[in-house]
């Protein structure tokens, strides 16, 4: 009974909130994006792909098959990502063989994005490859390839380019799935006319999240609808 009450409360929340705020489309405001966490499967030094300084570098050596995952806290609605990196060969001065390839995962699937090949020795390449339409992405797979177990793949940074939404925990039912709604990150509201108060840290004090409203048809389409001065939205998904 309690849980019951919670959903008729917030969604007489959203109601008159959406009621009382000017009502105006969504704007979207895409940026690069940092990933804040990895998973590992043989790179050494795996966050120095994503710790912003790019004299440190994540490093796998080109013949192993090795790989490295980088993710972040929020869904990507991605329209490409980008890979600073460069090859090394230990204890040669030619420049190294091989490259890396590059796969993002959306959909539920891994999407191949390309390889690129590394240039001279110590010569940092910023490899950028477009994903469209864009989609949200979870994370991306690094993969250093060759044949020389002397070269190596050291990347420098990774990048995600999009939109960064967040998961306060509001769903709604579409008649057979429970859906997640997608919001905005704590202060960027703005972003939305159609606003919820989440008390996400479970403090007691409920802070206003903005709601991530798309075109109907959009890939983040949730099913629900709701009328705007800019025409009929939808409430997007995660």
């Amino acid at each position: 009974m309690q849980k019951t009450c919670f959903y008729k409360r917030v969604s007489i929340l959203i109601f008159l909130i959406f009621l009382i705020l000017p009502v105006c489309s969504k704007s979207v405001m895409a940026d690069w994006i940092k990933p804040d966490s990895h998973i590992n499967n043989g790179f050494g030094n795996p966050p120095y792909a994503y710790d912003d300084v790019i004299v440190t570098w994540a490093s796998g050596h080109t013949n192993a098959d090795m790989q490295l995952y980088v993710s972040g806290k929020y869904v990507y609605n991605c329209s490409k990502v980008k890979v600073l990196f460069e090859g090394h060969e230990i204890g040669m001065s030619d420049s190294p063989n091989g490259g890396i390839r590059v796969y993002v995962y959306y959909g539920g699937g891994w999407h191949d994005l390309g390889y690129c090949a590394f240039g001279h020795e110590h010569v940092d390449i910023t490899f950028e490859p477009s994903i469209s339409p864009p989609q949200t992405v979870e994370k991306m797979q690094i993969v250093a390839l060759g044949t020389d177990s002397n070269d190596v793949a050291r990347i420098l940074e990774t990048w995600f380019y999009g939109d960064s939404y967040i998961d306060i925990g509001l769903r709604v039912f579409d008649g057979t799935n429970t859906v997640a709604i997608a919001a905005w990150p704590l202060g960027e509201e703005s972003k939305s006319p159609l606003r919820i108060a989440a008390d996400t840290d479970n403090n007691g004090t409920p802070e206003v999240y903005g709601i991530v409203l798309v075109d109907p048809g959009d890939s983040m389409d949730s099913g629900v609808r709701i009328q705007t001065s800019a025409g009929i939205k939808a409430l997007g998904k995660l």
